[in-house]
């Protein structure tokens, strides 16, 4: 190739396992536009807060350590909800680990495209509980939308770009950590 175009550090890192190369990095940009809506009655629910997790239902993406964050964060918090928008292989194991008395609040919503807009705008907090990570975009729509961005500590954040530096880590990959650090965030305006 006459040229190697990376969105991180990270990921150009990643690509190193096939070829020695020197890449150039160009971060991904959005339409900052395209995130600022309304709330819809679609998502939002009067007197209800929503936790958001979006991706694929898939173990690198951690939906699994959500879920059982989740269940800790609703103990303290009645007034919030988490909305499970994405699929994959793990959704079925996914919505059997919700505890009995919480299926009420927590809705698998599946693929959301043309959604994401309003769903974003409707929700409080987004969650990325993913144990790996490249440059995720989807960072940069939750701020555009905005919304604070809670975050495990994933391998390859630290190379991910800027824009990482405005994300709320916890303070480490557990299910526990990742609970304080979205209530310590629903605590905050």
């Amino acid at each position: 190739a006459a040229a190697v175009i990376a969105v991180s550090e990270a990921t150009a890192q990643s690509l190193g396992r096939y070829a020695d190369f020197k890449a150039t990095i160009i971060p991904n940009g959005i339409d900052a536009a395209y995130w600022r809506v309304n709330p819809t009655a679609r998502y939002a629910q009067a007197g209800t807060r929503n936790l958001v997790y979006l991706g694929r239902l898939e173990e690198r993406n951690g939906p699994d350590v959500a879920i059982d964050a989740f269940a800790r964060i609703a103990a303290v918090s009645p007034d919030v909800r988490l909305l499970m928008a994405g699929d994959g292989p793990m959704r079925a194991c996914l919505e059997a680990r919700v505890p009995p008395a919480l299926r009420g609040r927590v809705e698998f919503l599946g693929a959301v495209y043309d959604q994401r807009p309003e769903l974003l705008a409707s929700s409080s907090v987004f969650l990325l509980p993913a144990r790996a990570v490249g440059f995720s975009i989807m960072v940069l729509e939750a701020f555009a939308a905005g919304l604070p961005v809670v975050a495990l500590p994933a391998f390859g954040a630290d190379r991910a770009g800027e824009h990482w530096s405005n994300v709320i880590v916890a303070k480490d990959s557990s299910a526990d950590a990742f609970a304080v650090a979205v209530l310590d965030t629903l605590r905050q305006d």
